[in-house]
């Protein structure tokens, strides 16, 4: 199965964040109430060697760091995300949000990632034309029963996660390669494709 997102704006100089927020819960990979274990056991494949650390107020610092030697090391799935989540910055609310600077030419339609659930034998991959791909593991979903999902199944911290293709954030105050800013004249053309197996 595969979906297809494709969005092209023209408008007047303006800064806006645009991305293709699109939500991938457990129920389409380990099962929606298999909650924090589902989710542990994805394996992820990030085509990216560069990330962006964050402040304490999780606004990007400007810099482009280095995956190697760190937990954000997600371009080999050599460790299922159980093990891997303990060790992301974050305090209570720990986990994977940020933004992963996706390896070549951002203006070129090409592989973000994949996610592997061996259990089931599903996975997902995601494509896109964008810089860069905020990865988010519901660290700020509640922890007790106060969200109810799918069949009264509680819905809670790390139950789930998220794959946002964009711009890199925070990009008009930083000093990267490109600052955000659709201008007079140009469009504004962002591709994304998830692709699903089962």
């Amino acid at each position: 199965m595969t979906k297809t997102i494709s969005r092209k704006i023209r408008q007047i100089q303006k800064w806006e964040k645009i991305s293709s927020k699109y939500y991938r819960n457990c129920l389409f990979i380990a099962g929606h109430d298999t909650g924090a274990q589902g989710l542990g056991q994805h394996l992820m494949s990030m085509n990216a060697n560069h990330y962006l650390p964050t402040n304490d107020n999780q606004i990007p610092t400007g810099e482009l760091a280095d995956v190697g030697g760190t937990v954000f090391d997600l371009r080999v799935p050599s460790k299922p995300l159980s093990a891997m989540l303990p060790d992301c910055p974050g305090g209570a609310n720990n986990g994977f949000d940020h933004n992963f600077c996706v390896n070549g030419d951002p203006n070129q339609f090409r592989m973000v990632c994949r996610v592997d659930h061996k259990e089931s034998g599903r996975a997902l991959e995601c494509f896109s034309n964008q810089p860069g791909v905020q990865f988010y593991t519901g660290n700020f979903i509640p922890t007790d029963d106060s969200l109810t999902g799918k069949n009264g199944c509680f819905y809670k911290k790390h139950a789930g996660f998220c794959l946002e293709t964009q711009q890199f954030p925070d990009a008009i105050n930083q000093k990267f390669e490109h600052d955000g800013i659709l201008r007079p004249g140009q469009i504004y053309d962002h591709k994304v494709m998830y692709k699903l197996f089962f």
